[in-house]
């Protein structure tokens, strides 16, 4: 189920408690998005427990021991300044990632302003990560509907307000980290809508 949904597994030796275990009880289910429709035999809903199947985007642990199945639903939005250097913006992704918890394998996409269509360490972070970046202009970035942290500098600089807010939420979704500035670089993350179903 987890392959057919384009989903990461935690580890593989707690997939084989979580199985083991789930032949003799009933084992909680908690997950970060809305379950549609029936849960699979011998789950039901829970937040705490020996073992449990949590569907996340984070590195939390609900339940003492805990499988986490890590769906493909974040956007990374970038902005960095000319000449970034790939280790710099894999420093900054990952101190995000570290700060607010959240597991790098559920990233789907990584976008930024077209003006950084050809920053040599955002390319070469992107395809260390195995994804291909997208790149859009000012008035698409513009155009997107938000609250975003707006900065006048960079306004002049690339003709948006806000570079790595609008490219995270340019596939819609919820903003889930704001702008955060580390060392010439700026990261934000949204987080797609989706609903899980086991039918």
């Amino acid at each position: 189920w987890a392959v057919r949904n384009n989903m990461a597994i935690s580890s593989m030796k707690t997939a084989k408690d979580f199985a083991a275990a789930i032949l003799e009880r009933e084992l909680p289910l908690k997950s970060d998005f809305p379950v549609k429709g029936k849960l699979p035999g011998g789950m039901v809903p829970g937040e705490d427990g020996e073992i449990g199947l949590y569907i996340t985007y984070t590195r939390e642990q609900p339940f003492k021991e805990t499988l986490r199945l890590i769906p493909k639903c974040l956007h990374l939005g970038i902005g960095c300044r000319k000449g970034i250097s790939e280790e710099a913006v894999r420093q900054a992704v990952h101190q995000v990632a570290e700060e607010h918890a959240i597991d790098l394998r559920a990233v789907e996409s990584i976008a930024s302003i077209d003006i950084k269509s050809e920053e040599e360490g955002l390319l070469g972070f992107a395809k260390d990560m195995g994804i291909t970046p997208e790149f859009f202009a000012a008035d698409e970035l513009m155009a997107v509907e938000g609250d975003f942290t707006p900065s006048e500098f960079v306004r002049t600089v690339t003709g948006a307000d806000n570079v790595c807010e609008r490219s995270a939420l340019i596939k819609g979704g919820t903003l889930i980290v704001r702008k955060t500035a580390v060392n010439g670089v700026t990261v934000a993350v949204a987080v797609k809508d989706m609903e899980v179903s086991f039918e």
